[in-house]
């Protein structure tokens, strides 16, 4: 019966006699997905700031432009009462 377990496991009896070896190899494999979950969230990191930044940049790219865009507004309003002034003086 144990021989049966044993298969099953997927290991040879060396391996349950030496239970360290296959810690040993499961700890390397602990350690090997932990160092590319650490690179995961370093890039993912970098990304998430590369992606702040962008956004910021933007924020002050569409103000500027509403900025732009109200200042012509009120260029255009103050020629057009300055149009309209000299109209009427001119009557």
């Amino acid at each position: 019966m144990a021989d049966a377990l044993i298969r099953d496991a997927g290991v040879t009896w060396a391996d349950v006699i030496a239970p360290e070896t296959v810690q040993r190899e499961l700890i390397d494999a602990l350690r090997a997905e932990y160092e590319e979950l650490q690179e995961k969230v370093h890039r993912l990191s970098v990304q998430k700031n590369e992606l702040s930044q962008a956004t910021v940049v933007t924020f002050y790219q569409r103000r500027r432009r509403v900025k732009r865009f109200a200042a012509l507004i009120i260029a255009l309003l103050i020629a057009f009462v300055g149009f309209w002034l000299a109209f009427e003086l001119i009557e």
